[in-house]
């Protein structure tokens, strides 16, 4: 589930965007159910993302989901859900998204993999984890 981030900050090297969306339909294609699509409910993001923060994974990178390419240098520093209730709100380009979907910020202090962001090489976020069907779509 790959979501678009944006370098908010070039001279600070902060990049921030949409982690998961609630209810996007996300298209998979496997061996045991072939093409179908997902979605994870806003009440699914915020156990995901109150996991990834017990765990303290806000270090745990690596690029296009490959463990042998984990890098260092590279940190998120900030994490939220959308609750329009409580008035915390989504990045600016995502106002229609629905309460529950996850943002974050990276401060990428790796020179290497700070100019393949720059260059356009690396375009988003993706959430990486073993997910269980919930039920087929």
């Amino acid at each position: 589930m790959s979501q678009r981030f944006s370098i908010v900050n070039e001279d600070k090297r902060i990049i921030s965007g949409a982690l998961m969306i609630a209810d996007e339909l996300i298209y998979r294609n496997n061996e045991t159910m072939g093409e179908h699509y997902v979605k994870f409910s806003a009440d699914t993001i915020k156990a995901i993302a109150i996991k990834f923060a017990k765990k303290q994974y806000n270090q745990n990178v690596n690029l296009m989901h490959d463990p042998n390419q984990k890098v260092t240098g590279v940190t998120m520093f900030e994490s939220w859900l959308v609750d329009n209730q409580r008035g915390i709100s989504p990045l600016k380009g995502f106002e229609n998204v629905p309460d529950g979907s996850w943002f974050g910020s990276f401060y990428v202090e790796n020179d290497e993999v700070w100019k393949s962001v720059k260059s356009g090489d690396y375009k988003g976020f993706s959430v990486e984890g073993m997910f269980e069907y919930d039920k087929p779509m």
